[in-house]
Order: C-alpha cells, then structure tokens, then sequence
C-alpha cells in the first residue's frame, strides 16, 4: 500500500508507482479537496508523462498569453478612449481568464499555492465574473 508517495511537481496530482509488467495489481484512489478538483486517472511512464505535461503547460501558456494581451489590450483601449465596452470586455477576459487559471491547475501551480480560500471561492467568483462581464458588453454592444 502506498500512502505517502512523493509527488512529482505537476500541475495535476502524480505519484509514482513501481510496477512489474508481470504482475497484477488493484489500484484504489481516495481524494479528498476542500475546494475545487478535477480528477482524470491515467497510467503511463514517466517519459511519456513528462512529454504530455511539458506539451500541456506550453499550451496553457500559450492560451494564458493570449488571455492576459486581450485582457491588457482592452485595458488600455478603455483607458485611452473610455468607451465603456472596452470596460466591460476587461470584466468577461479577467472573469474567463482567473476562471481557466483556476480550472486547469496553472493558477494553484504557480499564483496562488496553499491558499485555501482561493481554491474554495475562486471558481464561483470568476464565473459569475465572467457572466457579468457578458452580459454587459453585448448588451452595450448590440
């Protein structure tokens, strides 16, 4: 039975496990979160899972980039000319952006590690965020 293994520093929830190709194991995973948590299981090598997890971070950094230059160019374009759309395009990018920082690991990785309360709250306030910041700018918009 493995109960404190040492995680490999990933965005998710890793454990190694030393396995023989001969023998036949029963794997049993309990998780416990007080906030949010997404939990897909999947077995591989360790090669093949450094490769997965380096093309994932490189795409989620790739789409976080691009979120924080949308959410720069509309701060800026609403400071210039303070047409309120712009505004509240900043209100649905800012929302949509803590929200995918939230849901896909980056943010607890790297932005706001062993803080509990974000964790429990975050999803919440970014999605009602991210709902605001809708309704407002099509409703200014169209």
């Amino acid at each position: 039975m493995l109960e404190h293994a040492v995680a490999f520093l990933a965005r998710g929830h890793a454990v190694p496990l030393e396995l023989t190709p001969d023998g036949a194991y029963e794997l049993i995973v309990r998780a416990e979160s007080d906030g949010a948590l997404v939990m897909p299981v999947t077995l591989s090598r360790l090669s093949r899972f450094q490769a997965t997890e380096a093309r994932e971070q490189m795409l989620q950094g790739l789409l976080n980039g691009i979120g924080v230059t949308l959410l720069s160019y509309s701060l800026i374009s609403w400071l210039l000319l303070r047409e309120s759309q712009y505004l509240a395009y900043v209100v649905l990018v800012a929302g949509s952006l803590g929200f995918s920082l939230l849901q896909l690991g980056v943010g607890t990785q790297y932005l706001w590690t062993d803080r509990l309360w974000w964790q429990q709250h975050l999803a919440g306030i970014t999605s009602l965020t991210a709902t605001l910041g809708a309704f407002l700018f099509f409703w200014l918009v169209l």
